[in-house]
């Protein structure tokens, strides 16, 4: 029975993230947000819920016991892990499997420029009047089309990868302190970052907006004939489906708890393994999703954000109300979704790109851990 509402809960999740994703989109251009602001605040908000929801069901409305905590330290230390490591993995397995697609969106989403096929442009209401204009705009529209990198806004990857760091880093020294106020100071330096990462985020999104190409958004599911939708009806459609992946969320939880006890597995293994796994799929799914159909700074700023957030006001519910020690496991865990994550920004601030080969690479931090666990190791 366990079983089948594990499998329940994630058909729920799922349907609620696609919805979910259709809706935020409608949101940001009604609100004149970036796609990166979109992706770090909205979505990754939103999407993070399932997650976000567990820690707080077993920690503050648990049982109390020993294996509420775990589940709950091991779902706030799992979730950054899983989407520095497998997500983005899936990420680069998305950006090599639709490359053809995702070029042939790039050109033609392209207006202003030219592609040029047998020495004459394609597109003639180019305005291109010269061999070297034409050079030019062709060499433009290659770039962006290029399967080797992502097309990202390295400016906000590189303050969410950076944010990401230093909060989580901050938050793994916490388990290492016994001193309670030291604690507590933590939690509360690490909920206050959170709160100035939204307030600089919206800002400097508004400000990108003006300056960002338009995309393509499908019709609103709550409206599809209606090419602009209201602003009742895109919250609405937010709201249902938020409500839904909370739901799946719930019912995810008393599975993995129950499932815990009847097959004598670590409840603290349980929730590092398979509950992120299965909660991430909302990050996974729209970022999968968006990556397809060239839409990367949606995708990736999608998961960041979700890590910020994960590694910021998670912890410091954490911090404050358990004993917030570290296991072998938990231990390793953190590490890891550092090393991933450091890998990731360290090549966006020196090529100011992404490659899908470098997300492809997160990816051996996770199976790493799965071995180490499954040899005992940890």
């Amino acid at each position: 029975m366990n079983l089948i509402l594990l499998i329940l809960s994630l058909f729920i999740v799922l349907g609620g993230a696609l919805v979910f994703a259709n809706g935020v989109e409608w949101l940001g251009k009604r609100l004149n947000l970036s796609h990166g602001t979109v992706g770090s605040i909205l979505a990754a908000v939103g999407t993070a819920m399932p997650e976000t929801m567990i820690p707080v069901i077993a920690i503050l409305f648990g049982t109390g016991d020993a294996i509420s905590h775990e589940i709950g330290v091991g779902a706030i230390l799992g979730a950054p892990f899983m989407l520095s490591t497998i997500v983005l993995f899936l990420c680069g397995v998305s950006a090599l499997a639709f490359t053809r697609r995702r070029q042939t969106l790039a050109l033609a989403g392209a207006g202003r420029a030219c592609v040029v096929e047998c020495g004459n442009p394609v597109d003639p209401a180019c305005n291109i009047s010269t061999a070297d204009d034409e050079i030019a705009a062709a060499a433009e529209l290659a770039a962006k089309s290029d399967p080797r990198f992502l097309n990202i806004n390295p400016a906000a990857m590189r303050r969410d990868l950076g944010f990401f760091l230093a909060v989580f880093t901050l938050a793994v020294v916490a388990g290492f302190i016994a001193a309670p106020v030291v604690k507590y100071a933590i939690a509360t330096v690490l909920a206050l970052a959170y709160a100035g990462y939204v307030v600089y985020t919206i800002r400097q999104g508004r400000l990108e907006f003006e300056n960002e190409e338009e995309c393509i958004i499908s019709p609103l599911y709550c409206a599809r004939q209606n090419p602009e939708p209201p602003l009742a009806l895109i919250l609405l459609q937010v709201a249902l489906a938020l409500a839904a992946i909370i739901i799946g969320a719930k019912i995810f939880v008393n599975s993995t708890h129950s499932l815990a006890v009847v097959l004598g597995v670590p409840a603290l293994i349980l929730a590092l393994i398979i509950a992120p796994l299965t909660t991430e799929l909302p990050e996974t799914c729209n970022s999968f999703w968006w990556i397809s159909c060239g839409k990367d700074t949606l995708a990736l700023n999608n998961i960041t954000g979700a890590m910020i957030l994960q590694s910021s006001l998670l912890p410091a519910l954490g911090i404050a109300f358990t004993d917030w020690q570290f296991t072998p496991a938990a231990l390793t865990s953190s590490v890891l979704a550092l090393l991933a994550a450091a890998l990731v920004f360290l090549q966006v601030v020196v090529k100011k790109r992404i490659s899908p080969a470098m997300l492809l690479v997160s990816g051996v931090f996770y199976f790493a851990f799965i071995v180490l666990v499954m040899l005992q190791v940890i």
